[in-house]
């Protein structure tokens, strides 16, 4: 659901001649304004996307704020039906950080595991602080 808000608000927020997304200048001309993202960083745990999606990614919505996408590997199912690269694909690349767990759909509980979910939320959030 967190991805179909995000999707929808790329669309909202793509510059326009609406009034109420513009900032008039000294020379009395306009430029557009967009809001700025209403989060900047999604975490996703094990996130697949629903096919309401799909009219959106049609219309060019991208996930354009920093992603981490946490995954059980092959044994989770969203990875099995392709939903979890569907989500991925429809952010943007440069922003996206990928962890496989390998412990299934389940939140990580081996060492491991949760090392890597811990190191991918990290560069999350560097991404998202530097965005780089």
């Amino acid at each position: 659901m967190l991805a179909l808000l995000l999707l929808e608000d790329s669309l909202a927020s793509k510059p326009s001649t609406n009034p109420s997304t513009t900032n008039g200048d000294s020379n009395g001309s306009s430029t557009p304004h967009p809001p700025p993202p209403p989060f900047q960083l999604a975490i996703f745990l094990s996130g697949s996307l629903y096919p309401l999606a799909t009219p959106l990614l049609k219309a060019g919505a991208k996930i354009s704020i920093p992603t981490t996408h946490v995954w059980g590997g092959k044994r989770d199912y969203v990875t099995v039906n392709g939903a979890g690269e569907a989500l991925r694909d429809a952010c943007v690349a440069e922003g996206r950080v990928v962890v496989e767990h390998g412990e299934g759909h389940v939140v990580p509980r081996g060492e491991g595991g949760v090392r890597a979910v811990v190191g991918g939320v990290e560069r999350g959030v560097r991404r998202a602080i530097y965005k780089s």
